[in-house]
């Protein structure tokens, strides 16, 4: 899965979408990369466009979908 790197953002460095699996791939600037299951594209998009990503559609992210530490 490519991943597109969100430069303005503090939180993630780079996010990823499968649509085969609507699977979303975040990579954190923490440190950790995870899948989030069943997301729908239109989250993927806003992630690209919101001049503040994490903030505006993390808690919706992590509340209603399962995920998993890639690595």
């Amino acid at each position: 899965m490519k991943l597109i790197e969100l430069h303005r953002s503090r939180a993630v460095a780079a996010v990823g979408y499968e649509t085969d699996t609507a699977t979303l791939r975040v990579l954190f600037r923490h440190g950790g990369l995870y899948d989030y299951f069943d997301v729908a594209r239109e989250i993927y998009d806003g992630l690209l466009d919101d001049p503040h990503p994490w903030t505006r559609y993390g808690r919706e992210i992590k509340e209603q979908h399962e995920w998993r530490l890639v690595e």
